[in-house]
């Protein structure tokens, strides 16, 4: 199956912006764009990186919050 080339509009990526921000239903949406065919190019795309930078976020706030827990018992252990 062939994926459209075609440019999305504005109000395509309002649309998807507007989705995405839904919380289970953004996911889900986000996977089923990124990693299935005959999806829009730019929308395949979008999902994607969207994935990517989430999938960064959870891994950066999984190590600070890491550091502050370990630096909060520390100070809280000198107590």
């Amino acid at each position: 199956m062939e994926s459209d080339q075609s440019p999305l509009s504005v109000g395509e990526f309002i649309l998807m912006l507007f989705l995405t921000g839904i919380p289970v239903v953004g996911f889900i949406l986000l996977l089923v764009w990124a990693f299935s065919g005959g999806v829009n190019q730019n929308r395949k795309n979008y999902a994607r990186a969207t994935l990517i930078l989430s999938i960064i976020g959870f891994v950066l706030a999984g190590i600070f919050s890491s550091v502050l827990l370990a630096a909060l018992r520390a100070v809280w252990s000198t107590m």
